[in-house]
């Protein structure tokens, strides 16, 4: 009957030692949550710049950008932004606040898995962009359009055309 309260006691005291522990390391691994942050930044920069390239020869191409593509731009460009060189301290200069490094390690620890999530859905971008409507469209295509039978002939023989596997141009 003892056991019951023990195994309790023993689950909540474990739990606390381990939230405890977890919270720390913001504290005690700053350094390194920097530089984890810095090394997935710079991976970041380069795929930025890969699908900025992208980016642009579909505008060339005059092609619509997909908005997926520039909400996952914009999350970048924030995360790219960040600066970590500066460091805020307290009354003395070698007297670093604490409290002020712990909520920036835990900061730049949740940046870096958003990083990490950002360069891995940059993967699976089926496409940049699509083909741009065309414009002034709506005064090329009448809705008073009649269509004449004398070019019924020539309107097929281009449908067929097109149907044809082996043609590449048509004029």
């Amino acid at each position: 009957m003892m056991d019951i309260p023990m195994n309790v006691a023993t689950n909540i005291v474990q739990r606390l030692v381990d939230r405890a522990i977890d919270e720390t390391y913001y504290l005690c691994c700053y350094k390194k949550i920097v530089e984890d942050f810095e090394e997935e930044k710079e991976t970041l920069e380069a795929k930025y710049t890969d699908v900025q390239k992208d980016i642009e020869e579909k505008k060339n191409a005059l092609m619509d950008i997909v908005q997926e593509v520039n909400l996952w731009k914009n999350r970048a460009e924030d995360l790219i932004a960040e600066d970590t060189k500066t460091r805020k301290s307290c009354l003395f200069p070698w007297c670093y606040n604490c409290i002020w490094q712990h909520r920036r390690g835990k900061d730049l620890a949740e940046k870096t898995r958003k990083i990490k999530e950002l360069v891995e859905s940059s993967k699976y971008f089926t496409k940049i962009g699509r083909p741009a409507e065309l414009p002034n469209w709506e005064f090329y295509a009448s809705p008073d359009f009649m269509f004449f039978d004398s070019r019924k002939s020539i309107y097929d023989k281009v449908l067929a055309a097109l149907k044809n596997g082996e043609n590449y141009m048509i004029a």
